[in-house]
């Protein structure tokens, strides 16, 4: 069983597992050759290294790679969580109202609420 935050013991490995966003796991290659002890290191499912004979630094690889694409993503998520709205406004008896409240004052103050074009997605994944 995968403990949040904790290294478990995992698929004849090891993984980590945070939240739903992160399972990094390591796991020894295998096999006879001279690689058959190396620590395969993945995030999320992508093969990132194999050349570690040390379980140890295989296992604060994936700490480090954790913590380098939270710090990529905290800029993003804090202009995200400027524009959110009180929690209320999703759970509780009358969220609803709460929501369609918040929002028309937003509306009010300029806010826009609609998704983008099919030709501004495009423009957007080809950056």
């Amino acid at each position: 069983m995968l403990v949040d935050g904790h290294w478990s013991s995992h698929e004849g490995g090891y993984a980590l597992k945070l939240g739903e966003a992160f399972l990094g796991q390591v796991r020894q290659r295998g096999g006879s050759g001279i690689y058959a002890e190396c620590w395969v290191v993945s995030l999320n499912g992508k093969a990132i290294a194999e050349d570690s004979r040390d379980r140890d630094y295989a296992q604060a690889l994936v700490v480090q790679l954790i913590a380098d694409e939270l710090d990529r993503i905290k800029p993003s998520l804090e202009r995200l969580k400027e524009r959110l709205p009180p929690r209320d406004c999703f759970w509780g008896q009358d969220s609803y109202s709460r929501w369609k409240n918040w929002k028309a004052d937003k509306e009010i103050a300029g806010w826009t609420f609609h998704a983008p074009t099919p030709h501004a997605r495009r423009r957007e994944t080809k950056c």
